[in-house]
């Protein structure tokens, strides 16, 4: 696994080469809200060049069977890494479950084992979108992972930084949404079980907070947001606002807009108040 991001770079200029990955062409500026700066994201003519694709993606499961020529590494006996076939950011993996599980149910330490592998070699941003309202575009279970920063021109790795930061200073301001947050030790000594497990146990009790158990009955919608510093969980109630989607990216401070007209819908009501309102 040590040369994971070395592997990811070589797959996608086969990839582009052979036409397997499609990437999303967009145009980026940054809006200021509240003394908080958000990098935003517009397509570039996406929905003119794939008009077989509906919003959330492709119909049929596009991990059983994957694309060959998108596929990665692997990732233990019961997950795998491939590139993200559209991807709007560069190195854009996936980590996906070899048999099908559900994107709704509850993570598990498999997943955490998974993940965590990813972050020790990548210092990066891990992301689980759990379910629709929380902007999932598959229902085949799957975790992400971008390296950071987000983009070049912040000077922090993602651009909410210095408020989960706050957050965890016990500032319940700093994020204006239901949330959970916990500052993570060092794993990147450890092997990726032992990672693993620190995930796990962290993700299980940030739930309590929500009084939910990691057991039975399956989550309500949620982001999952990880760095090797910060795990955050962040409680859905939308997918959308004015026809804005939102996933965990929002919640790190990186959205997308479709068109002009849309983002300027986004800055008349403020990235802050969006994520204020699919959340909860």
């Amino acid at each position: 696994m040590q040369n994971l991001l070395q592997l990811a770079q070589a797959q996608t200029t086969a990839a582009l080469a052979n036409g397997a990955l499609q990437p999303i062409a967009t145009d980026s500026c940054w809006l200021e809200d509240q003394d908080q700066r958000f990098l935003v994201r517009m397509l570039r003519g996406w929905r003119a060049k794939h008009p077989s694709l509906k919003a959330h993606g492709p119909v049929a499961n596009p991990f059983q069977p994957y694309d060959p020529r998108l596929f990665v590494a692997d990732a233990g006996d019961r997950h795998l890494w491939l590139l993200n076939k559209f991807p709007v950011i560069d190195q854009h993996l996936l980590l996906i479950t070899r048999q099908y599980e559900p994107q709704t149910q509850w993570l598990n330490l498999a997943d955490f084992e998974a993940i965590a592998s990813g972050l020790q070699v990548i210092d990066g941003f891990a992301f689980f979108n759990g379910g629709p309202l929380a902007g999932a575009s598959q229902p085949h279970k799957h975790l992400q992972l971008v390296p950071l920063p987000l983009d070049r021109d912040c000077c922090q790795p993602l651009p909410l930084s210095d408020r989960w930061q706050a957050a965890l200073g016990g500032d319940r301001t700093a994020l204006p949404f239901q949330h959970a947050i916990a500052e993570l030790p060092n794993f990147l000594g450890l092997s990726a079980i032992q990672a693993g497990e620190i995930l796990f146990e962290t993700y299980q009790k940030l739930w309590v907070q929500f009084d939910l158990v990691v057991d039975g009955d399956r989550p309500p919608a949620y982001n999952l947001l990880i760095t090797r510093q910060w795990l955050l969980i962040v409680p859905r109630s939308r997918e959308s606002h004015l026809h804005i989607s939102v996933n965990a990216l929002g919640f790190a401070g990186a959205l997308l807009v479709r068109d002009q007209a849309q983002l300027q819908q986004l800055q008349d009501l403020g990235p802050l108040q969006l994520l204020q309102t699919v959340g909860c």
